[in-house]
């Protein structure tokens, strides 16, 4: 067909390299200092672009761009586009700004926990909003993808939950009536499920023998 002829023969690419669009999204972000809606538009497309360029690695074949013509190096093209994009401040914040991986960028994967952090000194990534995703048809997946690729966090790994217990009462019926049958939970655990039963004994050291 023509357009093996013109990719595989003439070696002309159906569009350009990952690399290319990291130079894009530098220009944009380096010419304009604040981030508005126009501008978010095309850096998350740039960015889902990205993403869904090295979401497969090297099965190019189920690419969208024909890098299996070029045999275009998965690890090289993704070294390339880290290395371009290392020092720049290309990533859209909430504030409105631009900010780059020094400034420690944290993506809000979790509304409850972005809303337990409001007004916390945090960069969080600018998204946008889903009717924004819609519109401009950018699979936010891959936006994510991207981000995570060049050094961002995800807020739902940034953090640690521990569990407390709230308004903990003391029970002496309860406490009485449990240290007459730990026995035979014992018993239970040891016979119906010894794997939580020795995770118990072991490493938590709920029970004893």
């Amino acid at each position: 067909t023509k357009k093996d002829f013109f990719t595989r023969i003439c070696n002309v690419r159906m569009s350009p390299p990952p690399s290319v669009y990291a130079h894009i999204l530098v220009h944009i972000t380096t010419f304009f200092d604040s981030v508005n809606e126009s501008l978010l538009a095309d850096v998350l497309k740039i960015f889902a672009i990205l993403g869904s360029s090295f979401a497969l690695e090297c099965d190019y074949s189920a690419l969208e761009c024909d890098y299996s013509a070029l045999e275009c190096d998965y690890s090289a093209e993704k070294n390339k586009v880290i290395d371009i994009l290392a020092n720049k401040k290309f990533i859209p914040s909430n504030s409105g700004r631009w900010i780059g991986i020094s400034d420690w960028p944290i993506i809000a994967d979790d509304r409850r926990l972005e809303r337990i952090f409001d007004g916390v000194s945090i960069n969080h990534v600018c998204l946008g909003e889903k009717e924004l995703a819609e519109c401009c048809r950018v699979d936010i997946k891959n936006v994510i993808d991207f981000l995570v690729m060049v050094g961002a966090k995800r807020l739902t790994e940034s953090i640690t939950v521990n569990l407390t217990m709230e308004e903990f009462r003391s029970c002496a019926f309860l406490e009485n009536y449990v240290s007459c049958v730990i026995k035979y939970i014992q018993r239970c655990l040891s016979s119906e499920f010894p794997v939580i039963y020795k995770y118990l004994v072991d490493d938590v050291e709920i029970l004893k023998k």
